[in-house]
Order: structure tokens, then sequence, then C-alpha cells
């Protein structure tokens, strides 16, 4: 989504999974302000959550990774 007429945007992603059918639940959420410096090259800085709980008799695996994100596009 651009902001005005400006070349700045914002972008992002949620999804969520599991529910028994691999894990028994994931999750993972990203947003991104983006800054498009010419028709082929971009950057990007955000923020992303990664989650994930998944058990399996005695096997126990629960994790989350958080934190900032830089990007970089370049398209040709």
């Amino acid at each position: 989504m651009v902001i005005g007429d400006s070349q700045f945007y914002v972008s992002g992603f949620f999804m969520m999974g599991g529910f028994g059918a691999g894990s028994d639940l994931m999750w993972d959420a990203n947003l991104n302000l983006g800054y498009q410096w010419t028709t082929g090259f971009a950057t990007t800085i955000g923020y992303r959550h990664f989650d994930v709980e998944y058990e399996d008799d005695t096997f126990l695996y629960d994790v989350a990774q958080t934190g900032p994100m830089l990007g970089l596009s370049w398209k040709f």
C-alpha cells in the first residue's frame, strides 16, 4: 500500500496454521515500511514474529523468534 503520493509504502503478512496437522499451532506475522528508490530498487525496515508449537509423545518443540528486519529488493 503506497502512502499518499510519496515513494513510501507499507507491506506485511499474517499466516496461521498447524491445528494438529504437522504442528499444534504455527503463526507468523510481519509488518514493513519501505521506500521505492527507483522502479527496480527498494529498501524496507520492519518487524517479524514467528512462533511454532509441536508436541509428539515425549518430544516438545516450542520456539518463538522475533525481531527487526532489513530488506533490499532489486528487480530487473
